[in-house]
């Protein structure tokens, strides 16, 4: 009697690379819909994104660290598929008809019709600066003789980051807001991810150390 083939294929990644994956996603898509909303804390302009989308370079840098630059650049193709899927399927809801009761429709395609220049503005900006804080972190780690974390994650963030924003606002709001604000806007933005960032560079110690540990890899 033939044995039973296996339906399934035997698992590929863990299942803490999938949590941190799904997590990565959903802080992009979440940064995306943030940015239409404009914040003012202490005088200072930024959009709102920026309360999660500097966790996805802390995140980049967990996954460069951890399981390469190989594997973190495919999550970070994946992360803006899904995007511009959420973009096209905001866009569709946008178009449908709506009945006389709802009232509801000019907020809302306030808040999301801009979705598809966000999302343009997003890849391009995530694409540079995501591939070249991926990229740094792991060049300095394999091509130099600088061992230290903290140095890779700031080296990477101040790169990546400032790259990021300045392509991501430019192209989000340009002919928005005045000259001024945009410049204002990208040098306070640019500077809060780096600060952010760099606070939690003990976080980010803590959890590449625990990540390895459970995954049985060595230091």
């Amino acid at each position: 009697m033939k044995k039973k083939k296996k339906s399934l294929k035997k698992e590929k990644y863990s299942e803490i690379f999938l949590i941190i994956s799904i997590t990565f996603v959903v802080c992009t898509l979440l940064s995306n819909i943030l940015c239409s909303k404009i914040i003012n804390i202490f005088g200072i302009t930024c959009t709102a994104g920026i309360l999660v989308f500097p966790i996805t370079y802390i995140i980049g840098d967990v996954l460069t660290e951890i399981y390469g630059y190989k594997l973190s650049k495919k999550i970070i193709i994946y992360g803006f598929i899904f995007n511009a899927f959420a973009t096209l399927i905001f866009l569709i809801a946008i178009k449908l008809p709506f009945p006389p009761f709802w009232e509801n429709q000019e907020a809302f395609v306030k808040i999301l019709g801009n979705t598809y220049r966000v999302y343009i503005a997003s890849v391009l900006g995530y694409l540079i600066g995501g591939f070249s804080n991926a990229f740094i972190m792991h060049y300095i780690k394999n091509n130099t003789k600088i061992k230290f974390l903290w140095f890779r994650a700031i080296t990477s963030t101040i790169i990546g980051e400032s790259l990021d924003t300045v392509i991501f606002l430019t192209i989000s709001f340009i002919g928005i807001y005045t000259n001024k604000e945009l410049i204002t806007m990208i040098f306070y933005q640019s500077l809060f991810k780096i600060l952010y960032e760099t606070i939690f560079i003990p976080i980010t110690y803590f959890v590449i150390k625990k990540i390895k540990i459970m995954e049985g890899l060595n230091e």
